[in-house]
């Protein structure tokens, strides 16, 4: 009977021995598995364009310098312009002071928006509005390069589906 309860025994630390060590293979296996997502997943998002919000600084000064707002729309039929001081003031407004933690590339431009001072243009923003991709924000240009990124708020998002409808342009 000891025999019995001996070989028991063995037979159990055996098998649980042979459970640890698979365990930590799967451990292993699962963890080189989830390395390879991490890494693939950087790897995908090294393409992920991401810019810092426009600088209160420069927003500041476009509420007290800019004198002209220029709209060109990329395939639409219409563009826009504008110099009364209001207008361009809420036309500052619809830019929100958050940002974007990426731009998808699905989502393209509709439009470029300069902001100028004496015929000058003080800074450029590409436009994206797409309902389908959730794109609302602009993307700012320095030195002709991409450097800031900022959502647009409700009210641009509004300004913008208006024009459109006067256009008689769907989106």
């Amino acid at each position: 009977m000891r025999h019995i309860y001996f070989i028991a025994i063995i037979s159990v630390l055996l098998f649980s021995c042979k459970s640890s060590n698979d365990q930590d293979a799967a451990a292993q296996v699962t963890t080189s598995t989830q390395k390879s997502k991490i890494n693939k997943a950087v790897a995908n998002n090294s393409n992920v364009e991401k810019y810092p919000g426009v600088t209160e600084g420069m927003i500041r000064r476009l509420m007290n310098q800019c004198d002209y707002v220029d709209y060109i729309f990329y395939n639409l039929p219409i563009s826009i312009s504008q110099d009364d001081k209001k207008a361009i003031l809420s036309n500052i407004n619809f830019i929100a002071k958050t940002s974007p933690e990426s731009i998808p590339a699905t989502c393209k431009p509709m439009g470029r928006k300069s902001f100028q001072k004496n015929g000058e243009i003080m800074i450029e923003a590409d436009i994206y509005i797409n309902v389908e991709e959730k794109c609302f924000f602009y993307v700012f240009y320095e030195n002709g390069k991409k450097a800031y990124a900022n959502h647009m708020t409700a009210d641009g998002i509004n300004f913008y589906y208006n024009v459109f409808g006067q256009a008689g342009v769907k989106r």
